[in-house]
């Protein structure tokens, strides 16, 4: 039986064993599509200490919810990069370049700065139905969106275009995928997001290999997975999101709304 801690701290560090095992165990290449990853031998996760988590709130005029330092004091980022591989083919030569994963918050500043920024950079041309009608000129549309923008949540980075939603300032704050329009919900907290962003990395397996006539044909997540994410699922009735729930399609009842249709509008 797969056991899963609950107990947050010692979730974090069970999925730090397994992924530093995995990585020291394991061939270093990861194939995925076009490309490739190569990750260095003995790659390791790096800590914050809480005086350097207090410095990075200061200097970034951030909160990291609890459960949030608690992954950054740790796990917080990887001691060295991947390498992202293209290889060559007859129309192009190929390239090779760094990759950082989980972002560092004591070196990446201008990465995490422009990540920061970036939801507003993305979002603010847009109008949604959801604010009522969309105002007759560009100068009444940016006031009007910079009213509905105050009133979401500091989305801090975690890696790529994932998100740690900073408010309210308690533990199971949801992590968002934000890529332009296209925003989702990728964990309904910080636990069921590692499990989907690491289970390639993971020692243990999370899915259970679906048979037919003795061949592998598709996986399926293991029950207790499943009931990790149900639960979730069903806790998340009761959440809201101010603001990016606006972007994010319904599903299962979330997030509550009047009109479940409506294109988003860009001037």
């Amino acid at each position: 039986m797969l056991h899963i801690p609950e107990n947050l701290t010692d979730f974090l560090y069970w999925i730090k064993e397994q992924t530093e095992e995995f990585w020291r165990q394991n061939p270093r290449t990861e194939p995925s599509h076009s490309y490739y990853r190569e990750w260095p031998a003995g790659i390791r996760w790096v800590g914050m200490s809480e005086a350097e988590i207090d410095r990075t709130e200061a200097t970034y005029n951030v909160r990291f919810t609890p459960d949030h330092r608690e992954f950054l004091r740790i796990m917080h980022a990887l001691d060295q990069p991947y390498t992202h591989v293209e290889p060559a083919t007859a129309e192009h030569p190929g390239e090779r370049s760094q990759e950082i994963l989980f972002y560092n918050w004591l070196t990446d500043e201008t990465k995490i700065r422009r990540c920061l920024a970036q939801p507003y950079k993305d979002l603010h041309q847009g109008w949604l139905p959801e604010w009522g009608p969309k105002p007759a000129t560009e100068e009444e549309r940016a006031v009007g969106f910079a009213r509905q923008f105050s009133k979401a949540p500091t989305l801090l980075p975690l890696m790529g275009h994932r998100y740690m939603v900073s408010e309210p300032l308690q533990l199971g704050n949801p992590v968002l995928s934000v890529w332009g329009f296209d925003i989702i919900v990728y964990g309904w907290n910080l636990r069921s997001y590692l499990l989907k962003e690491l289970q390639g990395y993971l020692l243990v397996d999370l899915f259970d290999p679906v048979l037919e006539e003795g061949e592998v044909v598709d996986w399926e997540e293991k029950p207790e997975i499943t009931a990790i994410y149900q639960a979730d699922d069903a806790a998340s009735l009761s959440r809201r999101i101010p603001f990016y729930e606006d972007y994010i399609q319904t599903w299962n009842g979330w997030p509550p709304r009047a009109s479940e249709d409506g294109p988003i509008t860009t001037s």
